[in-house]
């Protein structure tokens, strides 16, 4: 019989009583009971100021229960990892513990039931599948995954495909997969993949030619249009969804001569058969009527001789031989999975914004102009502007309900508007049966099955790595997180002796933060990071939103006229009456822009609880701004430990959601974050961004520049010596834009190399692409290869066989714990290797060292004392990107309530209105 008993008090004041009490029941987790008071938020959950993202001496990013902060999950588990008590999440508990947030004196809540042995009668297991037989992944992929990688060994092609030519126009070719690691605990997991039996088919392809009948001057239509394209084909009359329609008509009239016919179509020029087509003529005459329109128009549908095909035959050229690789990921012509299975078995969910106000048919209007020939609109009118519902009332008699929206069925430049309540939506209801993809006809009849079970991949779970701090002191990590107990920063910046605080007010009623201020400098000097713990004269701002701008930078002037005589970096602590990102905005732009000063955001009701969790978070990013580091990773592999890598990330966000119609003029840029590494410990990270033409993801030509400037401060940070190595992580490029990473990007980085590596002495470079816009998924099936908490697999799990490319090198890393859902693994592609395999081979030893370095790197992310799910060089990149959106409000807007006076911020700014980061910050984290 499960045990019910209740669990004991847990918590414990901190220091060396923490993680005593309260074991029976796993801690007083509880289920229902032990909530805490403000159940262990702790102030504002946890934010911390700047996002709150990487709580410092308790887990990165709020502990374990809850999402940003630590809530404690099921009301009573104390949250992630304290600095002196192992329990408080990231920003949890106060000074004397909001019980269950940890932190100075956190006390805990009562426990509630201890965990039971069993699940109730009725509840499901645990683990996915635990109540069946766990099948093995499948024998034969693995043997051909081995057989594969064999051959590619024999030939030994990997460093010959990886030595690529600086030409643009060079065959560029994604280096073969070494080998499949075989370092970490081996295990098996669930993946949400299908296996699909694929019966060999003969297919008939046919070219589809849609043109318009004209007639001729003598009103005689013009027939048969094969006599004027018979020696050469012409394009298409017709496009988008009007081609669709027609192509439809035709697929119609195909189907009545041939009542068996199975087709398939793109809508656009191809059309697919099992059987050779029966028809009597291979020109269709179909008739359209337009939408809004009471005349028809024929077309000739044209229907080229078919071409039969096997599948084997599509990967062979003419003379019945096998296609050479070409440089692309999921076959030839650069075919993407996300292309293959677009539009099958298709589900969409829309989502809409809040407070959206909806358009009704009295509210939408439209202009209404005179046609060839005619003196008036809708019957007896005059042309101009009139509603939907006038239109509707006119033409169909029908008065619709003017409370609900319309439809655009058409696009942003052409639209089609419809009264909501014409339109039948399909209801996205739950399925709480077997899928049947199994029964699917259109499936069956192309020879395609679907297994009713998921799959099986071999992971492994691989060793999380110790981390180091002041003095080599090792920390064990647990659950890819750990705390700062009775440790310092590995290395600290300058002493910090230029510094000062600002208090941002919105009435009369505030906390006085003096004294907190001066607890934080007294926290920071304990903490290893050397600052001038001098009283501070702060300086309070009394503001609204309507003045941010004027009122902020007013005060940063008399900050910079009292700095003025000391050191040139100024440290501002900004202490801000709520969460608003207005006036962040307005904050960082100034001081990222134009003062040239360090700024940290705390809210004050958070910062005046002087929660140790908070001071951490804020000390760890000053630290990292200042140039130090906050923690090591112990052994990383050679080339690191040598001090000749320098690892490099970037990414380029666009502007989405931003209401805009096409043709607009005033279009916001897409931003490009670049960072790279500057010492040994991978611990600094400065970078640059800049701007370019909106919705391009290949870096334009301002690459080459940024490229060479982060060698140059590599060199002036490491003895004027260049790096040997060079490894680069590319974020947010979809499998169809990898060829044009080493076409258009990888040539600007070896032409910047050209240019800074004397007498041709080149370094050699590696490109990765990581990922998580992806819909792979892990799931344990055994309840010891699980997180206890999250249910998820375990971090640091990786998957490289049975869901990845055979030929070419890929794989999935969960290295983070999830704290909410399923956990979403980073999958990396290695797009270029002249590292890995040139150092140790096209074995096992390769494929190992490219996965504990890049899981090493999830645990360096410096703000925070957790593994982060995609390596740090990405996700810095990303926050730059972030960052340089701040200073550009007139285009991100940051707040619907924004004023026109932070709309015009101040700033440095470039030729073509970019905001340029101040230079005194240029060669630092600022962006932290």
């Amino acid at each position: 019989m499960a045990d019910h008993s209740r669990g004991g008090r847990g918590g414990g004041r901190g220091g060396d009583r923490g993680g005593d009490r309260g074991r029976s029941g796993d801690r007083g987790r509880g289920v229902d009971r032990g909530r805490g008071v403000d159940r262990g938020r702790g102030g504002d959950r946890g934010r911390g100021g700047d996002r709150g993202r990487g709580s410092a001496f308790g887990g990165g990013r709020g502990g374990y229960g809850g999402d940003r902060g630590g809530r404690g999950s099921y009301r009573g588990d104390r949250g992630g990892g304290s600095t002196y008590g192992d329990r408080g999440g990231g920003g949890g508990g106060g000074y004397r513990g909001d019980r269950g947030g940890g932190g100075f004196r956190g006390r805990g809540g009562r426990g509630g039931f201890a965990p039971r042995a069993e699940p109730f009668e009725g509840e499901p297991h645990r683990v996915f599948g635990q109540d069946q037989a766990i099948p093995e992944p499948s024998a034969t992929v693995t043997a051909l995954e081995n057989k594969l990688v064999a051959a590619y060994q024999s030939q030994g092609l990997s460093i010959k495909m990886s030595k690529l030519k600086m030409s643009g126009e060079a065959d560029l070719l994604f280096p073969l997969r070494p080998a499949y690691g075989n370092k970490g605990n081996k295990v098996v997991l669930w993946a949400n993949y299908f296996e699909m039996g694929v019966k060999p088919k003969v297919v008939y392809a046919y070219n589809l030619e849609v043109h318009k009948v004209r007639p001729n001057k003598g009103a005689q239509r013009q027939v048969d249009p094969k006599t004027r394209i018979k020696n050469k084909a012409l394009k298409t009359d017709v496009s988008g969804r009007k081609l669709a329609i027609i192509i439809q008509l035709a697929m119609d009239k195909l189907r009545e001569e041939d009542p068996k016919a199975i087709l398939a179509t793109e809508f656009k020029s191809k059309l697919i058969s099992l059987h050779k087509l029966k028809y009597n003529d291979d020109c269709l005459e179909v008739t359209f009527k337009g939408e809004n329109s009471h005349r028809t128009e024929n077309f000739f549908v044209r229907i080229v001789d078919p071409i039969e095909a096997s599948f084997d035959a599509t990967l062979q050229d003419g003379n019945g031989r096998d296609y050479e690789a070409k440089k692309t990921i999921s076959g030839l012509a650069g075919i993407s999975s996300s292309q293959i299975n677009r539009d099958v078995l298709k589900s969409e969910t829309v989502k809409f914004k809040k407070n959206f106000q909806w358009g009704g048919p009295k509210d939408v209007w439209f202009k209404m102009e005179l046609r060839e020939g005619e003196t008036t609109v809708m019957g007896n009118r005059r042309p101009g502007l009139y509603t939907v519902h006038e239109y509707s009332k006119w033409k169909y008699g029908i008065d619709f309900d003017a409370k609900l929206p319309l439809v655009n069925l058409g696009r942003p430049d052409k639209p089609m508007y419809v009264p909501a309540e014409r339109c039948t939506i399909i209801e996205a209801r739950k399925v709480r049966s077997a899928l049947g993809l199994d029964e699917n006809p259109t499936l069956q009849q192309f020879g395609l099955t679907i297994d009713r079970r998921l799959l099986t991949v071999w992971g492994r779970e691989l060793q999380s790595p110790s981390v180091l701090y002041l003095k080599n002191k090792e920390v064990r990590t647990f659950g890819g997180g750990w705390n700062m107990r009775d440790v310092q920063v590995a290395e600290a910046g300058p002493k910090i002796m230029n510094w000062a605080w600002v208090q941002v007010t919105e009435s009369e009623r505030y906390t006085d933060a003096a004294e907190a201020v001066g607890r934080f400098a007294a926290f920071l000097a304990n903490t290893g990071i050397p600052i001038d713990t001098a009283p501070r004269r702060g300086l309070r701002v009394r503001t609204s939103s309507f003045r941010y701008q004027d009122d902020v930078e007013a005060a940063f002037k008399e900050l910079e006229q009292r700095a003025a005589k000391g050191p040139p970096n100024l440290f501002v602590l900004v202490i801000l009456p709520r969460q608003d990102t207005t006036l962040y905005s307005v904050i960082k732009t100034l001081g990222d822009c134009q003062f040239g000063f360090h700024t940290i955001c705390a809210v004050e009701k958070t910062f005046t609880k002087e929660n140790p969790m908070t001071f951490a978070n804020i000390g760890l990013k000053w630290n990292l701004k200042n140039g130090g580091i906050n923690h090591r990773v112990k052994d990383p592999i050679g080339i690191v430990a040598q001090g000749k890598t320098m690892v490099v990330g970037y990414d380029v966000t666009h502007p989405t959601n931003m209401g805009l119609q096409p043709g607009e003029k005033d279009v916001p840029p897409s931003i490009v974050g670049l960072v790279a590494s500057v010492d040994k410990d991978l611990g600094q990270w400065p970078a640059v961004a800049w701007e370019q033409k909106a919705g391009q993801e290949m870096l334009d030509s301002k690459l080459l520049e940024s490229f060479k400037s982060r060698l140059e401060l590599w060199r002036k940070k490491n003895r004027q010596s260049l790096p040997e190595f060079i490894v680069v992580y590319r974020d947010g490029v979809s499998e169809g834009q990898f060829s044009q990473v080493l076409e258009h990007e990888l040539p600007q980085m070896r032409e910047a190399c050209r240019v800074m590596y004397p007498n041709g002495r080149m370094p050699k470079l590696s490109i990765i692409v990581s990922v998580k816009r992806h819909q792979t998924r892990f799931y344990p099936t055994r309840e010891d290869h699980m997180d206890g908490k999250s249910r998820n697999i375990k971090n640091g799990t990786v998957v490289d066989r049975g869901v990845t490319q055979a030929r070419y090198w890929d794989f999935f890393l969960t290295a983070h714990t999830a704290l909410k859902g399923t956990a979403r693994p980073a999958r990396y592609t290695v797009l270029l290797d002249e590292i890995f395999t040139t150092n140790y081979g096209m074995t096992e030893q390769a494929a190992n060292q490219l996965e504990k370095f890049t899981h090493d790197l999830c645990y360096l992310f410096g703000r925070a004392t957790k593994a982060v799910s995609i390596c740090p060089p990405a996700y810095y990149a990303d926050i730059v990107c972030e960052r340089a959106r701040v200073h550009r409000p007139e285009y991100f807007d940051v707040s619907d309530t924004m004023s026109s006076s932070v709309r015009s911020g101040g700033g440095m700014s470039a030729d073509d209105g970019a905001k340029v980061v101040h230079a005194r910050l240029q060669d630092t984290m600022y962006y932290i």
